[in-house]
Parts: C-alpha cells; structure tokens; sequence
C-alpha cells in the first residue's frame, strides 16, 4: 500500500518500501542490534531492498505499524535494545515522513556470540 498526501499544489506518495527502509536503517542503528533477520533465517546487514524480508509494514489511514525480526549482541540487555529499536523506528519514520507509527513490534529471533 502507498501512502498518499494532497497539498496545494500537488501530491506526494510514500510506498511501503521507503517505510521499509526507513525502519531498517533505524533499527541497525541501534547499538546492541547485531542484524536483521529474515524469516528463513538470512542475516541482513545493510539496509537494501533485502530488508523487506526482515519486516512487515502496514499503512493504515493515520498510521504506520512495523514488525520487525533481529538479531541482538549477547553482551547488551535485551529489553533496552528492543525498546530502543521501538524509539527509533517510530521517531525516524515520523520525521522523515510525518506519519505516526502506532506499533512497532520487534521480534528477537537470535542472540550473536563473541
């Protein structure tokens, strides 16, 4: 789904993929957040088009909701990385795009050793 915005003087059109990649740059942003991970288990490092199989977007009228699958450093607290990664996908993708993000869910699927 796109998002769309009517101004004065034209109209502006944000895809789930820009959403995508907002949030999948925020979250490797985090530290503690080793990569991305896909459903069938590919780490995703760099936040290309690759990083739609490590989230879920869905644009409803007024707002965003992400899903979003990773992998943590082992020596970094759980429960504050994900609440980071939460913080900055919902701040980043309100900034860059206006819309307000509702949910962002995130999923820990792997924990990386040294």
């Amino acid at each position: 789904m796109t998002r769309k915005s009517k101004f004065n003087n034209g109209s502006v059109k944000i895809s789930n993929d820009i959403i995508t990649l907002i949030a999948g740059k925020a979250a490797l942003d985090v530290e503690g957040v080793y990569c991305l991970i896909s459903k069938q288990g590919e780490e995703i490092f760099r936040v290309d088009n690759n990083a739609a199989r490590a989230l879920n977007i869905e644009i409803g009228r007024n707002s965003v909701m992400v899903d979003v699958d990773l992998v943590i450093k082992n020596d970094f607290k759980i429960r504050e990385v994900c609440r980071e990664v939460q913080e900055k996908i919902a701040k980043d993708i309100n900034v860059m795009t206006g819309l307000e993000v509702s949910v962002v869910n995130v999923n820990v699927e792997k924990l990386q050793f040294n």
